[in-house]
């Protein structure tokens, strides 16, 4: 018997706003576990492993899987599909590491040890759809369906599913394929709300199957991220610029005054100028012998509808 709130949420794919607008929906005394995909497409996959993994428990999903085989040929240069392939999604996992390799590192040495499925209770938690696979969950040859199953799939993979799975009784939660809205078939419930493609991130509450949701925040999926605005005011002479998110705010860290910044403002293409004008924008000196500056970004909610869940 589950005897505190035990809530699992979908695929995060790196949208970090997001995010932190559904975990203050959540009951704070709750276990929370995620069903992998915590990286890639969306702009902010090393915030969201950061706070994953030192706050909640994680399954590997497939999108960690390919992190873990190709972050580090990436660093080196060498072609790999993880970053050559667009729809994978890898480009944008590796540039919100920008100056943060060491992140990087620390980060695959915690992915490599995430479990590929949890059980509570009768809730059978994976990444993929895996309920066909439960007897030979431990078996390594079938473990790669635990990655990238789908419940569509079954004219591909029924071959070689265990006769008679869906009478386990077993709830299978997983997520990896996207629905609208939370799937919920018999004993499977499927959480992947495709939030990276501009819906929402979900969540379920095991025993009650209350559904927490939360709509993705803009700044996740923007063409524009943290990462490019510190590459434009590198180009100003500063070796590398490091920032922090929080829930409300992008905190930029630089060693260049306050005049250099604001000229560099005015002078960005309308790209740029146009996403910063998603935010209030505070220039900071620390005091007067510091050499660095803080520009704040303070996100306009009501100007970009992230208050709507």
């Amino acid at each position: 018997m589950i005897e505190k709130p035990t809530i699992v949420i979908g695929d995060v794919h790196g949208c970090f706003f997001t995010l932190q607008k559904l975990l203050k929906q959540l009951p704070h005394n709750a276990e929370i576990i995620f069903v992998g995909d915590l990286c890639d497409r969306g702009n902010y996959s090393k915030e969201v492993i950061e706070c994953v993994m030192h706050n909640y428990v994680s399954l590997l999903g497939n999108h960690e899987s390919y992190m873990l085989e190709y972050a580090k040929p990436a660093l080196e240069g060498k072609p790999n599909r993880w970053i050559d392939e667009s729809y994978m999604g890898g480009k944008e996992c590796l540039k919100s590491y920008k100056n943060a390799h060491d992140v990087l590192f620390k980060h695959l040495e915690w992915i490599a040890q995430n479990p590929l499925y949890l059980l509570r209770d009768s809730y059978f938690i994976t990444h993929a759809f895996a309920l066909p696979y439960f007897k030979r969950r431990d078996i390594e040859e079938k473990q790669h369906s635990f990655l990238v199953n789908r419940v569509r799939d079954i004219e591909k993979w029924g071959h070689d599913f265990e006769e008679g799975y869906e009478q386990y009784g077993l709830i299978n939660v997983f997520g990896h394929e996207t629905f609208h809205e939370v799937m919920i078939q018999d004993n499977l419930y499927g959480i992947d709300t495709s939030c990276v493609y501009g819906n929402k991130l979900s969540a379920l509450e095991l025993g009650s199957m209350k559904i927490y949701e939360a709509s993705v925040h803009p700044l996740d999926i923007s063409p524009i991220c943290a990462a490019d605005v510190a590459s434009y005011f590198e180009t100003y002479g500063v070796d590398s610029i490091e920032w922090v998110l929080s829930e409300e705010m992008i905190t930029l860290s630089m060693k260049l005054q306050p005049h250099i910044v604001q000229e560099a403002i005015v002078s960005m293409d309308e790209a740029m100028q146009t996403y910063l004008s998603l935010f209030d924008i505070d220039i900071v000196q620390p005091n007067a012998s510091s050499q660095m500056t803080l520009l704040n970004l303070t996100i306009k909610f009501a100007k970009i509808g992230a208050t709507k869940k």
